[in-house]
């Protein structure tokens, strides 16, 4: 539904492939004889409008708009410009690019008082900010712009129904989404993806009846249905227990998503649907295919939101970097050759013993612990494609920045293009024309020097993530090691922001003692919590405080204690550090130690701090524990052998 909607941003109707075309000539022979003055502008976005789902020359066209608006001071044309510009790079999977032109583009329209364009706009970063998974920063800006949406009757207050009733039903608020979906429903009584979310949500509500009537409709459309549509479908009838229709279903959501590229989600949820009633019907055949189905997916979607968090890297490393790529791709496609055939040969194994014990009632024994090896095989397979193997990680490098590789090529293009303005300018003696040139080609710089020391910081902590410690463990006095590195984080986070300030409390068991522990292991993983504990505790809890009178003072605590009190043989040391901010949502709990997951925003955090201290915590023979409550704070625990 989302993207029929965007292609609804900019122009009036859906054209057909034959007729763009057309526009599109018949708009650059009407560029071809207009003169520099807002009109041109007005061709130029109609232009890069055209080609957003499909070429960079929507750049090309949008950016000269947005220069020739900043010379004519035509704020609007600018702030068109800048909206076709988001609208491409979220079509291409540039989520925070796509935010970022966005958020440049709401207070040039705010300045017009063009309420419908301020609603359009509002629109699009809430459904940017969807795609990255914040569904309570995308409901806050439908509800900005809802009341002036019902003032004014736009013809968008329908989208902004179906957009809350979308967000309410991921944050699991299951009134307030289908409040938002029905009354969505009245003003699109058409829109399949709506409809199905409002049966998903009577699904959730296990009112199956409900949600059956709603689907009914979605089935009577019978042309351009959703993929989640199918995949509500097949939610319903597997709760129906009608495996078969519900299997009907996910198959086509499966076919229809793997057609649209960027549907990867939907993917990811059908065939683990699949996934789940084959295993049901004991079918294993058709269970492993749409697992793995399911794992490419997910990966695809880890690449993809981790992408937003690196942006571009210098010109001159963008030719090593290519072939390092092309190596790590091939060694990629090694390792998944090597899994394949130790599953095929697994299963063939599988296969034997099965049919051997059709003769023999002792090979039933032998047949249940083929399959208990190789559910543990593939769990294995699967950590280890996350996880710190060299070769894989520097895989996960190659993904992870090819985005900005890409922007590096389309800025590369853009100030070639300025550059060359700026030559002619300089020819004409147009010296304003020529500082404006120059001043972009500066921005374009800045930017990519920024993100590029951005992703040198990434690959920096990927390659400590998988470099084993050459430390050897010496006795340490483990209550001056948390006191060390309790100061020292406290005392870094002022450097960098004199007006931060935090409350600190320790509570430390004297009796402890020294432990065999690698120092400089250990107080990196003090340093990564206490630094997340600071980063938590200014927060507020979820939805802000209840009592205005109350002012929130961000406080951490650093504990430690033994167990049992007295040590000896089996004794183990707990280090906890808690802060009082909002806590942890139960939904993320289970993603917060994997590689490259993060809840900081964009270019504030990498994901490797925890992952990294759970893999030292580890090989100490410990464990790191979480333990949360949403709007009252987190407490990491270290638990630590006494050897």
């Amino acid at each position: 539904m989302k993207k029929s909607i965007i292609a609804l941003l900019l122009i009036s109707k859906i054209i057909s492939s034959q007729g763009q075309s057309s526009n599109i000539d018949s708009l650059q022979k009407a560029l071809a004889v207009s003169k520099e003055d807002t009109n041109r502008v007005l061709i130029l976005n109609e232009l890069g409008d055209n080609y957003k789902f499909y070429s960079d020359s929507a750049l090309i066209y949008s950016d000269s708009g947005i220069r020739l608006s900043k010379k004519l001071k035509y704020t609007r044309g600018e702030a068109l410009c800048l909206l076709t510009q988001a609208t491409y790079y979220r079509m291409s999977g540039a989520s925070a690019q796509g935010m970022y032109c966005a958020l440049k583009a709401l207070p040039l329209f705010e300045k017009q008082k063009d309420l419908n364009d301020i609603i359009v706009c509002n629109l699009l970063i809430s459904w940017t900010l969807e795609d990255q998974q914040y569904p309570r920063l995308c409901i806050d800006y439908v509800l900005k712009v809802m009341p002036i949406a019902m003032h004014i009757k736009s013809k968008w207050l329908g989208y902004c129904y179906a957009t809350l009733a979308v967000n309410y039903k991921k944050l699991n608020v299951l009134d307030s989404a289908l409040i938002f979906g029905l009354k969505a429903d009245t003003l699109m009584p058409n829109d399949d993806f709506n409809i199905a979310t409002i049966a998903e949500v009577y699904l959730k509500m296990h009112e199956t009846a409900e949600a059956e009537k709603y689907l009914s409709r979605v089935i009577n459309i019978q042309k351009n249905i959703s993929t989640h549509a199918f995949i509500t479908l097949s939610e319903l009838y597997k709760q129906k227990n009608q495996v078969d229709s519900a299997i009907y279903f996910a198959k086509k959501a499966v076919s229809l998503s793997q057609n649209n590229k960027k549907d990867v989600n939907n993917l990811e949820i059908a065939a683990t649907t699949l996934h789940e009633l084959y295993q049901k019907k004991g079918l294993r055949d058709s269970m492993f295919v749409y697992m793995q189905i399911a794992i490419a997916a997910k990966d695809t979607l880890a690449s993809q939101e981790k992408a937003n968090l690196i942006s571009l890297l210098f010109n001159e490393q963008l030719q090593h970097q290519e072939m390092e790529t092309r190596q790590l791709q091939n060694e990629k496609q090694v390792q998944v050759f090597f899994f394949l055939t130790a599953l095929a040969i697994v299963l063939l194994i599988s296969l034997i013993l099965y049919r051997h014990g059709r003769q023999k009632q002792k090979a039933n024994i032998i047949l249940e612990k083929t399959l208990a090896d190789l559910k543990s095989t593939e769990a294995q397979l699967i950590q280890s494609e996350k996880m710190a193997s060299l070769g894989e990680l520097t895989a996960g490098i190659a993904h992870e920045i090819q985005n900005p590789l890409n922007f590096v090529n389309n800025f590369s293009e853009v100030n070639k293009e300025l550059l060359g303005e700026m030559n002619d300018e300089i020819e004409k003696g147009n010296l304003e024309e020529v500082k404006a040139i120059a001043k972009d080609v500066i921005e374009n710089e800045e930017k990519i020097n920024h993100h590029g020391k951005r992703a040198d910081a990434i690959v920096k902590g990927m390659l400590q993530h998988s470099r084993s410690s050459s430390g050897v463990k010496e006795p340490i006095d483990i209550n001056a090691l948390c006191d060390e590195y309790l100061r020292l984080s406290y005392h870094g986070l002022r450097a960098k922001d004199k007006s931060f300030n935090a409350t600190m409390k320790t509570d430390f068991e004297e009796s402890i003692g020294n432990i065999n522990i690698i120092p400089q292991d250990i107080g990196r993983v003090l340093l990564n919590l206490i630094n997340n504990a600071f980063y938590a505790a200014p927060l507020p809890p979820e939805g802000g405080f209840k009592d205005p009178n109350y002012k929130h003072e961000p406080t951490i605590w650093v504990k430690t204690s033994k167990n049992p009190p007295s040590g000896g043989r089996g004794a183990e040391v707990f280090i906890s550090v808690r802060d009082n901010g909002p806590g942890i949502p139960q939904k993320i709990l289970d993603k917060i130690f994997q590689p490259f997951f993060t809840t900081k925003p964009t270019g504030q955090g990498t994901g490797l701090g925890l992952s990294l201290s759970y893999d030292i915590v580890k090989a100490h023979g410990g464990e790191l524990k979480v333990e949360t409550k949403e709007g009252v704070g987190s407490e990491f625990i270290i638990q630590l052998p006494v050897v």
